[in-house]
């Protein structure tokens, strides 16, 4: 009895050893990598001027928290806000300080809390805002009144997810996420290397002035299930996501909407609001299905006086090309400098902070490209990622 007792104490520790080998080989990793950080500890290694850190996770969502220790850090002059879809605006854009918050607003009630939070950090002088037409689609109608507080406090200590982060490696490399080798350079990876797995792998996350790098998927790293904008067009086939179908605009959430801005214009913040375009494949899509509270909500828009830019047709801002377009309705920062310059062509206020000699010309040399090239980020082309037969 006894010798069978250590017979399986003995084969306890034969498998036990080499568990705890790669687990802990995993914790280091995913540590190295920056993965957990803290939000302000991102935002601290973003600020080093030396370097152009690029912060990509693929373990936790740290966006909110980082951006908002580095707005209240730079203090911008000039913000932009909404969902994801307003991560395109880069500060090259602008003469003066500028910090994006995009991610951090995805319906109406969102935008009131994250406007709310970051004007008692610093005002700013110019807001731009990007406001998505399902903010408005009657079923969001529960989302204006639902402020939560939890979007504004970082779950990266839970000890829990931490231990169940410690076999992600072991998934991601059965998917064929990463490789052996990946996951060599991340044990070894440096601080000086961009931030998180995403960002040290694949250079694609978060810059320092908030806005996002889609690298991987703009030179073909990435895996694309959006090729000829599949999954969008299933989307809209589906109604379903940020594509529901409805006949009728929300009057609640646009006045909701219209409070939020003139709050923070009695503030005297010059406000600048814009529905963000859609690719025109997407656009003539829209047109063929039930989707009429989009329309609507122009014209409630115009009936209330919004002040806003209605570019949902790119079209409006220039020549309009698929190939601008990150998926079917994330618009690349070529089409988005030409959103500034659109803007500030019509406001003294923005025209006098843009840089528009430099959106002039990338304008002009990288017109059909989704992704303005920047030595910083990555040395290697753009490619037709979503397959549309664009000469890149």
């Amino acid at each position: 009895m006894k010798k069978h007792k250590s017979y399986l104490i003995w084969a306890l520790i034969f498998i036990l050893i080499p568990i705890t080998l790669l687990t802990t080989a995993n914790e280091l990793m995913l540590g190295r990598s920056g993965e957990y950080l803290s939000g302000k500890e991102i935002s601290l290694r973003q600020a080093d001027k030396k370097s152009f850190n690029i912060y990509g996770s693929a373990v936790s969502d740290k966006a909110l928290e980082l951006k908002l220790e580095s707005y209240q850090r730079i203090q911008p002059d000039i913000v932009s806000i909404g969902s994801s879809r307003t991560l395109q605006f880069r500060q090259k854009f602008f003469k003066k300080p500028f910090y994006n918050m995009g991610l951090t607003a995805g319906s109406v009630g969102e935008l009131r809390d994250i406007t709310n939070t970051i004007v008692k950090l610093h005002k700013p002088q110019i807001m731009i805002i990007g406001a998505d037409f399902w903010w408005f689609h009657p079923e969001k109608e529960n989302l204006s009144t639902s402020k939560k507080e939890e979007r504004f406090t970082a779950p990266y200590k839970d000890l829990a997810a931490r231990i169940e982060n410690l076999t992600l490696p072991f998934q991601w490399i059965q998917e064929g996420s990463i490789n052996l080798v990946d996951y060599t350079d991340l044990l070894f990876s440096t601080p000086e290397e961009n931030i998180g797995v995403r960002g040290k792998l694949r250079s694609a996350g978060i810059a320092p002035d908030g806005s996002y790098y889609y690298t991987d998927r703009v030179i073909g790293e990435h895996s694309n299930k959006n090729e000829q904008f599949h999954e969008t067009k299933e989307r809209i086939e589906q109604g379903k996501d940020q594509f529901i179908y409805g006949s009728k605009a929300s009057t609640l959430l646009i006045d909701d909407f219209n409070r939020i801005t003139k709050s923070l214009q009695d503030q005297g913040i010059e406000v600048f609001v814009f529905f963000p375009p859609v690719a025109p494949k997407i656009l003539s899509e829209l047109h063929q299905r039930n989707y009429q509270y989009i329309k609507e909500i122009e014209d409630i828009f115009r009936e209330r006086n919004i002040a806003h830019f209605n570019f949902l047709d790119p079209a409006q801002i220039g020549p309009a090309s698929d190939c601008e377009f990150i998926d079917g309705f994330h618009g690349g920062d070529v089409l988005y400098g030409r959103i500034i310059l659109k803007m500030a062509h019509s406001s003294p206020v923005l025209s006098k902070i843009t840089d528009k000699g430099y959106l002039q010309e990338v304008d002009g040399k990288y017109k059909g490209y989704a992704m303005i090239p920047e030595p910083r980020v990555t040395s290697r082309a753009e490619v037709d990622f979503l397959k549309l037969g664009c000469r890149k």
